[in-house]
């Protein structure tokens, strides 16, 4: 038990790095996959926007800004707390939009196959 408990703790430490590079390496597969080849340099920033946005949401949750810097680096914060959630959801909402559009709805089938049953037909024995 003492074993299972060490090596839990071990990987719970290394899941949220993992997270932070897994999450792109899935959507670039999932570009490459439906899309071809060209899309990674959208989707590398992409990634950096969106860590962009989790790094200034830690440091105005821990109230961090010494108060040293002038007001306009105070203002650059500001402007970049709102611009790069925008940025980081505008450029993943177009990524998914781009992969959807490609695979088409949820539930739709493949080109020539429909759900729609054929009449049965009677055959003489």
């Amino acid at each position: 038990m003492q074993q299972r408990s060490r090596s839990a703790v071990i990987c719970a430490f290394f899941i949220p790095g993992i997270n932070f590079v897994l999450v792109p390496l899935i959507l670039r597969s999932a570009w490459k996959g439906v899309l071809g080849g060209c899309g990674g340099l959208l989707i590398f920033f992409w990634w950096l926007f969106w860590l962009l946005e989790i790094a200034l949401n830690v440091s105005r949750s821990l109230n961090y800004f010494p108060d040293e810097f002038g007001p306009e680096v105070v203002q650059v914060w500001i402007y970049s707390g709102i611009f790069a959630p925008v940025l980081a959801y505008g450029l993943l909402w177009y990524i998914v939009k781009s992969i959807n559009a490609r695979v088409g709805p949820p539930g739709a089938l493949p080109d020539g196959l429909s759900r729609r049953r054929e009449p049965a037909t009677m055959v003489a024995v």
